[in-house]
C-alpha cells in the first residue's frame, strides 16, 4: 500500500470550507484542516506531517498580517516543507508539490558520487514513455542536470514540465538539498518579494522579526519558478541581478547575501513574444535559457499513450482494464490538453464507467458524450470545447457562439478561461489577457445579461 501523505492546512483567514477540504481528500492525501496558529503550530512539531499549507488570501494590496503569518511559519519550522497559496489555487498547487517530494534540507554532501545507472533510472522513471521524442528528453535531462547553471523548461501546458524539474533536481549535484516550487502566478503579488528575498525586522508594518525568504532556505538545492511569464516586472529586474551576482538582499536590509543554489524556471508561455511586447524582460530571458529543454506535446509521442493508459489506470482507487481496441481509440484521440487531459479522461472513466475490460464502445459513451454535451453548452461552458479548436478555425468556431453579441460571448469566455486558468488570481488573470487588473475587475463586475461595450480597451497597459 503507497504512505498516506499527511497535509497540515493553516487556514487563518478561514478563506476555505469544509466542503473545499473535503473534495481534495484522496485515498493517498489526508488533510487537516486548522484554523487556530497555535493548534497548527502543535501538530506541525509532528514529524508525521509532510507537507504545511499557509493559506493566504488572493489581494492585490500588502496585507502586514499575511506577511506576519507567513514570517512566523518560516521561522517557527524552517525545514519543514511549507506551501504558500491562496485559497483558488490549492487544488492545482496541492497535488503539484507532493509529486516534486520535497525533502527536508540536511547538510549537503562535500562530494557527489556519480550516479549509476539504476539511480539515473529512477530519477526519470516519473517521465513515463519509450517514443523517441521522450528518449530525447530524457537526454536531455540527464545531460544539463549535474550543471549549476539556470534552466529554462519550456512546453505546452500539461505536458508535465513539473516532473522535468523533480527529474532535473533528483540527477543534480545537489538531491538532498531542498526542492522550493514557487507558483509565480498563484501567490499573491504583494507578497512575493518577501518570500523570495526575506526581509528584516521593521522592513514593514507586522514585520516583528526578520525572516529568511526562499533564496536563502533552498541552500545549495533547486529554486523552481513555475509560470515564471507571470512574474511582476520589478521583481524580473531583482532576480535578474540574483542571477548574474549571485547575490541578493532581504527586503529592508543593506547587507548582501550569497545565493548558492539554482533556479529551474518553466513556462507554457512565448517569452520571446512577451520580450517583444515588453511584458518580460529580454536580458533575464537570455539568463533564464542559458539551458533550456523543450518538453513535447503528446501529440509527438503518440507511441507513449499506451504505456501512460497503463500508469494512469494502475494507479486508480478500482485499477482499471483496458482492450486492445480501447488502447488504439485512445491513441487515435486528439490530446490539446496533452497528459494531463489524458490522465483526466481516466480519471473520469474510473468514477464513470463499470466496464471490465473497458472497450472503445465505453470510450464513445463516456468520453464523447460529455465532447457532445460541450459543443451545446453555454457560452461560458464552451470554453473548455474551444480549448480542442485549432487555430485556423478559431475564428469559425468563436462564429458558430450562440447569442447575438459574439463579441460579449467571446469576451465572457476568455475572462472564465483566464480565471480558470489562474485560480482566481485577478492579476495573473489580467496579464494573460493583455489588460490591467482594473479593467478586468470592471468587466467582472458588469451584469453579463446586457451587452458589454469596448470603451474600456483605451485604457493603456500598466503592469501590476
Amino acid at each position: 500500500m503507497p504512505r498516506v501523505s499527511q497535509v497540515l492546512v493553516v487556514d487563518p483567514f478561514a478563506a476555505l470550507s469544509a466542503d473545499a477540504i473535503a473534495r481534495l481528500r484522496t485515498p493517498q492525501t489526508a488533510l487537516h484542516h486548522v484554523t487556530d496558529d497555535i493548534v497548527a503550530g502543535r501538530m506541525a512539531s509532528d514529524n508525521g506531517i509532510d507537507l504545511v499549507v499557509l493559506i493566504v488570501p488572493d489581494r492585490a494590496e500588502p496585507d502586514a498580517v499575511c506577511e506576519a503569518s507567513i514570517a512566523r511559519w518560516l521561522r517557527r519550522r524552517p525545514l519543514q516543507p511549507l506551501l504558500v497559496t491562496a485559497g483558488p489555487a490549492l487544488a492545482e498547487d496541492l497535488p503539484r508539490s507532493l509529486a516534486l517530494g520535497r525533502t527536508r534540507a540536511r547538510p549537503d554532501p562535500v562530494a557527489t558520487p556519480p550516479r549509476t545507472s539504476s539511480e539515473r533510472a529512477r530519477g526519470l522513471a516519473a517521465i513515463v514513455g519509450h517514443a523517441p521524442a521522450t528518449l530525447r528528453l530524457h537526454r536531455m535531462i540527464e545531460r544539463v542536470a549535474p550543471s549549476e547553471r539556470a534552466v529554462l523548461v519550456h512546453g505546452p501546458t500539461g505536458t508535465g514540465k513539473e516532473l522535468v524539474v523533480q527529474a532535473l533536481h533528483q540527477l543534480g549535484l545537489h538531491p538532498d538539498a531542498p526542492l522550493v516550487d514557487v507558483n509565480c502566478g498563484a501567490i499573491p503579488e504583494a507578497l512575493m518579494e518577501s518570500l523570495l528575498f526575506g526581509h528584516v525586522r521593521g522592513a514593514f508594518t507586522g514585520a516583528d522579526a526578520a525572516q529568511d525568504g526562499y533564496l536563502t532556505a533552498v541552500g545549495h538545492g533547486t529554486l523552481f519558478l513555475d509560470e515564471v511569464a507571470e512574474l511582476p516586472l520589478l521583481l524580473q529586474a531583482k532576480l535578474l541581478r540574483v542571477l548574474e551576482t549571485r547575490r541578493f538582499r532581504r527586503v529592508g536590509s543593506t547587507e548582501e547575501r550569497i545565493f548558492h543554489g539554482r533556479v529551474v524556471a518553466a513556462t507554457h508561455a512565448d517569452l520571446r513574444r512577451a520580450c517583444a511586447e515588453r511584458r518580460f524582460r529580454e536580458d533575464l530571458y537570455y539568463r533564464l535559457a542559458v539551458l533550456g529543454i523543450e518538453v513535447p506535446a503528446l501529440a509527438e509521442r503518440r507511441e507513449d499513450i499506451a504505456l501512460l493508459v497503463a500508469h494512469f489506470a494502475a494507479a486508480q482507487r478500482r485499477p482499471l482494464r483496458f482492450t486492445a481496441a480501447a488502447v488504439a481509440a485512445l491513441a487515435q484521440r486528439a490530446w490539446p490538453g496533452n497528459i494531463r487531459q489524458l490522465r483526466n479522461a481516466i480519471d473520469r472513466l474510473a468514477v464513470t464507467c463499470d466496464a471490465d475490460p473497458i472497450d472503445a464502445a465505453d470510450l464513445r459513451e463516456h468520453l464523447e458524450a460529455r465532447d457532445e454535451d460541450e459543443r451545446h453548452a453555454s457560452p461560458t461552458e464552451r470554453t473548455s470545447a474551444l480549448d480542442r479548436t485549432s487555430a485556423p478555425d478559431l475564428a469559425s468556431a468563436l462564429l458558430r457562439i450562440d447569442g447575438h453579441d459574439k463579441l460579449a460571448a467571446v469576451e465572457t469566455l476568455l475572462i472564465d478561461a483566464a480565471m480558470r486558468e489562474y485560480g482566481g488570481n485577478k492579476s495573473a488573470a489580467a496579464r494573460a489577457l493583455g489588460v490591467h487588473r482594473k479593467v478586468l475587475e470592471r468587466r467582472l463586475g458588469r451584469d453579463t445579461t446586457h451587452a458589454m461595450t469596448l470603451e474600456d480597451d483605451d485604457v493603456s497597459l500598466e503592469p501590476d
